[in-house]
């Protein structure tokens, strides 16, 4: 797939949309004891990525308002992405796990909303951009933007030794490696998601 036969921002948001609502019906199964187990992301346990995903997506409406406002750099690199978003769990108030799945999928609705509306040609600068090969779009950024949430799902579903797979998992493979100037190999799409982020 190459970029002129992207996705359309639509189909992004959809495949956006799947990954969000898959995070909420896997951790509304969680029982209370299960938000203190751990994920396969380093050493947080279920409360903290509940509190990443809710970080990941207020930073992804900052990258909207930086679009509009034609912010011409991001704010920080790709190098010091882990850091920003170690920096931004810090910060959050104490809360539970279930409370900030569901700030998360407010807040994802309305990111949502946001992309539907906007110029999917405006430009947007992320720590994407150090290793894109191509310019960032709000399009772009839109429809490589799932992998997030359906890693992570995954992750969510670990906790309770449940298996998770998403349909979309060719789309946002080709994708995430289009913008770096790349092509899939040959084989489950999926496991070579996984590949790459959970090694």
């Amino acid at each position: 797939m190459g970029l002129e036969n992207a996705p359309s921002v639509d189909q992004a948001i959809e495949v956006q949309r799947d990954g969000v609502g898959a995070i909420h019906r896997i951790t509304n199964r969680f029982v209370d004891s299960d938000w203190d187990k751990p994920t396969p992301c380093d050493a947080w346990n279920a409360t903290d990525l509940a509190g990443h995903v809710l970080t990941v997506i207020d930073t992804w409406h900052v990258l909207l308002d930086d679009a509009e406002a034609g912010r011409p750099a991001p704010r920080f690199g790709w190098n010091e992405m882990d850091a920003h978003f170690e920096a931004a769990l810090a910060t959050l108030p104490p809360g539970s796990g279930t409370d900030r799945i569901h700030a998360f999928v407010q807040r994802a609705e309305d990111y949502l909303g946001r992309l539907t509306n906007l110029d999917s040609e405006l430009p947007l600068v992320s720590a994407l951009s150090d290793i894109a090969t191509v310019p960032l779009t709000v399009g772009l950024f839109a429809w490589v933007g799932g992998n997030e949430w359906h890693i992570h799902a995954w992750d969510f579903a670990q906790v309770t030794g449940e298996d998770y797979r998403t349909e979309h998992a060719a789309l946002i493979n080709e994708g995430s490696l289009a913008i770096r100037g790349r092509t899939p190999a040959d084989g489950d799409p999926w496991q070579a998601i996984l590949s790459r982020w959970r090694p």
